[in-house]
C-alpha cells in the first residue's frame, strides 16, 4: 500500500460528507402495486443480499486502511464514510422489507466459507472483490429500476445505484494508484486475475438470482454480456494496457485532485 497521502483523498471525504445531506426522495406512503409474490420474493432475496454485504467485510477494510495508510488520514476518513454509507443502505432495505412485509433466507454457508477465505489477503485484494461485485449490483439495479412500478423501491434503487456508482469511482481510482508500480508482465497477469475474479462473481451472482433474472426477462448469458461492457470500461480505466495511457491516469490523479470523478456507463 502506499506511504503517503493520495492525492484524491481530500476530493473523496469531501464526496462522502456532502453526499450524506443529498439523498433520493423515498415515498415511504407510496402503495406497493400489483403484487405478484413470485417477483416479490425474487426481489426480496436480493435486497437481502445487497444488505448482508455490508457486514464485517466492511469493517475489516476499516481496520486495513487504518493500519496500512496511517499517513493518510483523509483515505482513512473516506473509507469509514464509505462504510457508513453501505450501512445506511442496510438500514433502508430492512425499513422497505419490514415495511411490505417480505422475507428472505439469510445467506448460506458457501458465502460465509468465500468470506473466511478473503479475509486474510489484505485491503488491495479486497477492495477488488468489493469492485468487481459493485458493477454486477449496479447493472442489476439498473434493470430493476426500469421494470418496477413500486415507487417507495424506485427511491431506494435510485439512491442506491448513484451511491454505487460513486463507490466504483472510489475504489477504481485508489486501486489505480495501487497498481501503478507493476511492470508490463505484472500488469497483465493482473488484468487477467480480475477477468477471471469478474467472470466468477457474475457466474455466483447469475446462479443466486436467476428467479429474479426470469423476473426481469433477461437471461444470465445476457445479464452477463451488460456487466462485462462495464466492467471493461473500468479495468481499461484501472489498469490500462498501455503504460502511457497509465501515466495519463495517475497524473490526471495529481494535477486534478479535485476533478469529478467518472462514472460506470450505461
Amino acid at each position: 500500500m502506499q506511504d503517503r497521502e493520495w492525492s484524491r483523498s481530500r476530493y473523496w471525504l469531501c464526496h462522502f460528507l456532502q453526499n450524506r445531506h443529498e439523498r433520493a426522495t423515498i415515498q415511504w406512503n407510496a402503495p406497493a402495486g400489483d403484487c405478484d409474490a413470485r417477483a416479490d420474493a425474487a426481489v426480496a432475496h436480493w435486497l437481502r443480499w445487497i444488505g448482508e454485504t455490508n457486514g464485517p467485510a466492511r469493517q475489516r477494510l476499516i481496520h486495513w486502511a487504518v493500519n496500512d495508510c496511517a499517513s493518510d488520514p483523509a483515505y482513512v476518513q473516506s473509507m469509514r464514510l464509505f462504510v457508513r454509507e453501505e450501512e445506511h443502505h442496510t438500514a433502508t432495505i430492512a425499513r422497505y422489507l419490514t415495511q411490505r412485509q417480505l422475507s428472505a433466507p439469510a445467506g448460506g454457508l458457501t458465502r460465509a466459507a468465500v468470506r473466511a477465505m478473503i479475509k486474510p489477503l489484505g485491503l488491495r485484494f479486497e477492495l477488488s472483490i468489493l469492485l468487481l461485485s459493485e458493477i454486477a449490483v449496479v447493472q442489476m439495479n439498473r434493470l430493476l429500476l426500469a421494470k418496477t412500478q413500486d415507487q417507495t423501491l424506485r427511491g431506494l434503487l435510485t439512491q442506491m445505484i448513484h451511491d454505487h456508482q460513486c463507490h466504483l469511482a472510489f475504489h477504481s481510482e485508489r486501486l489505480t494508484t495501487e497498481f501503478a508500480d507493476f511492470n508490463f508482465l505484472r500488469r497483465n497477469l493482473r488484468r487477467l486475475r480480475l477477468r477471471a475474479m469478474f467472470a466468477l462473481a457474475v457466474r455466483g451472482i447469475t446462479s443466486y438470482h436467476r428467479p429474479l433474472l426470469r423476473t426481469l426477462n433477461i437471461t444470465p448469458r445476457a445479464f452477463a454480456a451488460q456487466c462485462f461492457t462495464g466492467f471493461a470500461a473500468v479495468l481499461e480505466r484501472m489498469v490500462p494496457y498501455r503504460r502511457e495511457t497509465l501515466i495519463a491516469r495517475l497524473l490526471e490523479q495529481r494535477e486534478q485532485p479535485y476533478a469529478k470523478a467518472l462514472r460506470l456507463p450505461g
